[in-house]
């Protein structure tokens, strides 16, 4: 199980052409590094725009510490840490484009919208998605909720 780098660039670079993802003379971009391992993916970090191939070198050294976690059976840290609050601002986004389109009905959205500020974002929203679970739930909102 070696595992493998994906270079990720950025849709207007030349280099985003199928075939050329590797090749550094094509790239206009600061492109992710992403790396896979036993169907575990987590980004690298990035390339400096003008990168060379030497360049991927650190990211070969990162992969294999990534390679060890996968292969002593312990989860990989996240990249960064995502409040609720953090997700729930780009989420709300999307579906007010959903109301515009009439994909959802304005009251839907409202009542969402509504939930998220008198109930969900103060007792949850401080906290990392990852922490939030059934027990979590019941300290914060007692065993009634949710309400019917």
């Amino acid at each position: 199980m070696r595992g493998s780098l994906r270079i990720r660039h950025q849709a207007s670079c030349p280099a985003s052409a199928s075939g050329r993802t590797k090749d550094p003379r094509a790239c206009r971009c600061s492109p992710s590094v992403q790396g896979r391992v036993a169907g575990v993916a987590r980004t690298l970090g990035h390339l400096q725009r003008g990168w060379l191939a030497a360049d991927l070198i650190a990211f070969e050294h990162r992969l294999a510490d990534l390679r060890g976690l996968v292969l002593e059976g312990r989860p990989p840290p996240p990249a960064r840490v995502i409040m609720l609050a953090e997700f729930a601002g780009p989420w709300f986004e999307r579906i007010a484009a959903q109301v515009e389109m009439g994909r959802m009905s304005p009251p839907t959205y409202n009542k969402y919208e509504g939930e998220w500020r008198l109930y969900i974002g103060p007792a949850f929203g401080r906290l990392p998605l990852a922490a939030i679970d059934q027990a979590q739930i019941v300290r914060s909102c007692g065993p009634a909720w949710p309400r019917a």
